[in-house]
């Protein structure tokens, strides 16, 4: 009876309130809530002798419902606020996590702040439940099984960057660009560069794409991953970038009003993509005003440091962790192999 008397408690309140897994398990019947239906529930399976746990294979989420107590309200505003604008996403659990995400693309974000907000005034912009299953085959149904949904595996050619069915000259030197410091690869692009598939880009797999020249490229199964494009210079995140955004720049470069912002808008606010947000980044600002065109209007980033979310973390860390040597034990010989380059390749 253990068990049952948790989950009561859970829902009474009158004892210690359940979280992490032990959450997750409590909706006993599956419709996205814990709540006394719940405990009615279990208690039945315990009168019918019931002893052993059914697998699951369908499961309903309440969208809205961060703290899954049955109700969409100003709470789960308020730590759907401190999980966007905070980073804290610990205190969600990877089931909240699907609740969390209004919009179903696979990241929770501002865009998700704001219907959930409208939500709670009684704007309809989102569906109330939505159905998942198990779609990776772990055993459970959270937010693993949406982001299996929305950013399905794919099927990459290792090395063959122009999807032509070979490894050529061309190909060769995208790769040596990226390792040599020059234009770097993004994306599927970069999951292409890893030819030894041991999680890092370097020369290693330059040697290793040069030996399959004129090749079939090797094929290989990977999982989508969380991607997020960003408007630079939209520091107040309203879909354009105008003199507002300016003048908010000036708030934080020279009084501190950074610390006003969302992760998310920081990315924005990073017109240089260094990881960080300063007097260098206003110029910028100032100059793509007046029609200059020194960065990108819009950057796509990846969760690389893996917290759930994508924002200036992850600007930061990819700064960190970029693969900054021009040299290496191989770089003499591959600078004389490609003066031999034969010519009109590119």
């Amino acid at each position: 009876m253990t068990d049952l008397a948790r989950l009561d408690a859970h829902v009474n309140g009158y004892g210690t309130k359940l979280t992490g897994t032990a959450l997750e398990n409590a909706d006993v019947n599956q419709d996205g809530v814990v709540d006394q239906k719940d405990v009615d529930e279990l208690e039945s399976k315990y009168l019918r002798g019931e002893r052993t746990l059914t697998r699951v294979t369908v499961k309903d989420f309440v969208l809205g419902d961060l703290n899954r107590d049955g109700k969409v309200d100003v709470v789960d505003a308020s730590m759907m606020q401190d999980a966007v604008h905070r980073g804290n996403f610990n205190s969600l659990t990877s089931e909240s996590k699907v609740n969390a995400d209004l919009n179903q693309d696979g990241i929770i974000d501002q865009a998700d702040l704001n219907l959930l907000r409208r939500k709670i005034v009684g704007f309809n912009d989102t569906p109330d439940k939505v159905t998942l299953t198990d779609l990776n085959g772990d055993g459970s149904i959270d937010v693993k099984d949406l982001r299996e949904k929305v950013f399905p595996k794919k099927t990459l050619s290792l090395g063959d960057f122009d999807d032509d069915g070979k490894i050529s000259w061309k190909d060769l030197m995208k790769l040596y660009e990226h390792v040599g410091g020059g234009q770097k690869l993004i994306g599927e692009m970069l999951k292409k560069a890893d030819i030894d598939q041991n999680g890092v880009v370097d020369w290693d797999d330059l040697i290793a794409l040069e030996s399959n020249l004129d090749k079939t490229p090797t094929q290989i199964t990977v999982q989508g991953k969380m991607e997020k494009t960003f408007l630079l210079g939209d520091v107040n995140q309203d879909g354009s970038f105008d003199i507002v955004d300016i003048s908010q720049m000036l708030d934080i470069v020279y009084r501190g009003g950074h610390t006003n912002l969302s992760p998310e808008a920081m990315v924005n606010a990073d017109l240089n993509q260094d990881g960080v947000v300063d007097q260098t980044d206003l110029t910028l600002m100032r100059r793509k005003m007046v029609g200059f065109n020194d960065t990108p209007d819009k950057v796509t980033l990846t969760d690389v440091n893996g917290d759930d979310t994508i924002d200036i973390k992850d600007v930061y860390w990819a700064k960190k962790n970029e693969h900054k040597s021009k040299s290496s034990p191989y770089s003499s010989s591959l600078q004389r192999f490609f003066t031999h380059e034969p010519s009109g390749i590119l």
